[in-house]
């Protein structure tokens, strides 16, 4: 079986050098571009975060407005069932607080 040629460690010490240099390029490439990229999420996030916040504002207005509804009138639209089907969704006469 033949033997293996062993490098020179002036050649070993190059060729790890070499990749440690291409290392460490790659990884300040990448970091640039990840700080980049946080930069123009941060901006679409503060674009778009004045239309999220209005909507769940008014998210909330509705939901409140539905639970005073089914207060008001839960002996009407509880008469026969505890569940009412809608074409949005459905109606549940009793929740369990942890899961809302």
């Amino acid at each position: 079986m033949p033997k293996k040629k062993i490098k020179p460690i002036d050649e070993l010490r190059a060729g790890a050098d070499s990749l440690l240099e291409e290392i460490g390029f790659l990884s300040r490439a990448i970091e640039t571009r990840e700080t980049e990229c946080g930069r123009q999420v941060d901006a679409i996030r503060a674009e778009f975060a004045p239309a999220i916040e209005f909507d769940r504002a008014a998210l909330a207005e509705k939901a409140s407005a539905l639970l005073k509804l089914m207060r008001s009138g839960k002996l009407t639209l509880f008469e026969r069932s505890d569940v009412i089907y809608l074409g949005h969704g459905s109606l549940i006469r009793k929740v369990d607080k942890k899961h809302v």
